[in-house]
């Protein structure tokens, strides 16, 4: 396939790059044109000319409504613009999310990617010297600083979020593999953690149950945002987390708020929030 950045770019419209969005963090099954047409309160036309393209160029799966490996590279990039183009706009110009978001998605189509990706370097760089050298406080927008390009075991705990209760270990902690894996890439962080199936004696019902995460979303900008998932391996953006750093004993902290939900035999679970640490020594 010819290079998709740029080539793509000509046919997408703020509708086709909103469905694209839909698919990349959707996790329900067995999604339909409809149901995205009503979210996004357009025709079901639309919708399906959309998706015919994107079959097309292959970015979209012909048998099923979701991204193709290629698509969800494609499409995550075009994400993680839209997101820091949104946090710059919301901190720096007067105008609601919405509106931020709208300007944010327009730039990101109406920009070549070389003068995007020069921009929004440009912004992350202006960010850098607000943090990094007070009190060991560290700007997760400055993790090129502490860290080469390159994946780095973590070890992580994930905690109940509970004003009564301090610090216990929350049943997801136990739902991943430990420890989980930090990819950096042109300084930016991805938490990449593998989910896995959790078996528990349940002495009420006299037997074991298992289960397994079937939905991560994490807060970012004050709102959860579904993460990006492949199979039980779920991502989780650096951007989202606090972090501080111990320059003395060179340890980075990190923590962030997740939601989890998952199913156990055939009853779904609600949703519980906790508190996911991660400890890095560099």
């Amino acid at each position: 396939m010819r290079k998709v950045g740029e080539q793509m770019k000509t046919e997408l419209t703020n509708i086709r790059i909103k469905i694209l969005f839909i698919l990349l963090h959707n996790t329900k099954k067995g999604i339909t044109a409809a149901m995205i047409a009503q979210a996004l309160g357009v025709s079901k036309s639309t919708i399906s000319r959309a998706l015919e393209y994107f079959q097309k160029e292959k970015i979209v799966q012909k048998e099923k409504l979701q991204l193709t490996m290629l698509g969800d590279k494609t499409v995550a990039k075009y994400w993680e613009q839209k997101d820091s183009l949104l946090a710059w706009l919301t901190d720096n110009v007067d105008m609601n999310r919405i509106e931020a978001e709208e300007e944010a998605i327009g730039i990101v189509l109406n920009t070549k990617e070389k003068t995007l990706d020069a921009f929004i370097s440009t912004l992350e760089k202006g960010k850098r010297n607000c943090v990094l050298c007070e009190m060991d406080g560290f700007c997760e927008k400055c993790i090129d600083y502490l860290l080469d390009d390159g994946e780095y075991d973590i070890s992580f705990t994930i905690y109940k979020e509970s004003k009564t209760k301090h610090m216990q270990v929350s049943m997801a902690n136990d739902g991943f593999i430990h420890p989980g894996l930090l990819i950096v890439t042109n300084g930016i962080g991805i938490i990449r953690l593998e989910s896995k199936k959790v078996v528990r004696s349940v002495p009420a019902a006299k037997g074991l149950f298992s289960g397994r995460v079937d939905d991560v979303s994490y807060m970012q900008n004050h709102q959860y945002v579904n993460a990006v998932h492949e199979g039980n391996i779920w991502k989780i953006p650096v951007s989202c987390m606090k972090f501080t750093y111990n320059k003395g004993e060179r340890i980075l902290m990190g923590s962030a708020v997740l939601k989890f939900s998952c199913t156990v035999g055939k009853i779904h679970m609600p949703e519980s929030t906790a508190v996911f640490t991660i400890t890095l020594t560099i």
